[in-house]
């Protein structure tokens, strides 16, 4: 489906998704170059463009209530989610400089400014955006099952030289209800721990901002669907999602704002019902 979640996730079947496996944009990390969403709190601007993180989890959570009206009963959601550092200005996870550097798109994006008045962030703090948004989602009644640390053996390098150098996101199980899908057999003879650990990317790219992990998807994707059910990914981008649930004889829903990557929309093999709304 190609269009705004925010409007396509109420066109799909209530009750009619197993598992939602996504990763939204992360606050300030980069301007994808989307058109913008009119959010109901009054804003109009990009998931992860807002000017405060705080704003930014208001609009995650919206997008995540509408997610959650399309999952059965016994569904689940995997939420991938990376933290930012605060700065005065938008960016890199906080990081301007890197963008003043870029030319002149990025230098552009560099001079809006942040609501430094949120939770009292000061330049340089850690944000915690995860775990406040994992907050959040319990107190509108999801059940927070998991906090997976997907630890990356080859992180990017940055060049920020008083802190350690981040090598891992979160990666969140959470339920619509206290009975949820759960493979235990296979879970049973390999229980996983939450702690996950692989190369940065082995997803899909095709030119993409921001490829996914597909050892990540398909590890998740098993665990809490079985054959034939649907996977949906709300932010599709360069089909990672998709193809994991394909591999595992699972159907997929995938939504974007742009067109679906050529592997996708022109494979015989792999039919996606990634279609203009």
């Amino acid at each position: 489906m190609i269009g705004d979640s925010k409007q396509l996730l109420p066109t799909i079947e209530p009750g009619s998704i197993q598992t939602c496996f996504t990763s939204p944009p992360y606050w300030m990390l980069r301007d994808y170059e989307n058109s913008p969403t009119q959010w109901s709190d009054g804003q109009t601007t990009q998931l992860g463009l807002e000017p405060s993180p705080a704003d930014y989890i208001t609009h995650l959570i919206e997008i995540l209530d509408l997610v959650r009206d399309t999952l059965k009963p016994d569904g689940t959601l995997w939420l991938n989610l990376g933290d930012s550092y605060f700065s005065r200005f938008k960016g890199n996870g906080g990081h301007s400089d890197y963008y003043k550097r870029k030319g002149s798109h990025r230098a552009e994006f560099a001079k809006h400014k942040t609501n430094g008045s949120c939770w009292n962030l000061k330049p340089g703090d850690l944000c915690q955006i995860p775990a406040r948004v994992a907050i959040k989602l319990q107190e509108r009644g999801w059940y927070l099952r998991s906090d997976v640390i997907w630890t990356r053996s080859n992180p990017l390098p940055e060049s920020c030289r008083d802190r350690p150098t981040k090598a891992h996101e979160h990666l969140f199980l959470l339920a619509k209800s206290e009975d949820y899908y759960w493979d235990r057999d296979l879970n049973r003879p390999r229980k996983p721990t939450n702690v996950w650990e692989t190369k940065s990317h082995d997803g899909i790219t095709n030119g993409h901002k921001a490829s996914g992990n597909m050892y990540i998807a398909k590890r998740a994707i098993e665990l809490t669907t079985k054959p034939g059910d649907t996977v949906l990914d709300p932010f599709a981008g360069s089909g990672t999602t998709g193809v994991a649930a394909h591999l595992l004889g699972r159907r997929f829903l995938g939504i974007d704002l742009h067109e679906p990557p050529e592997h996708l929309s022109e494979s015989d093999d792999i039919q996606i019902p990634w279609e203009a709304a």
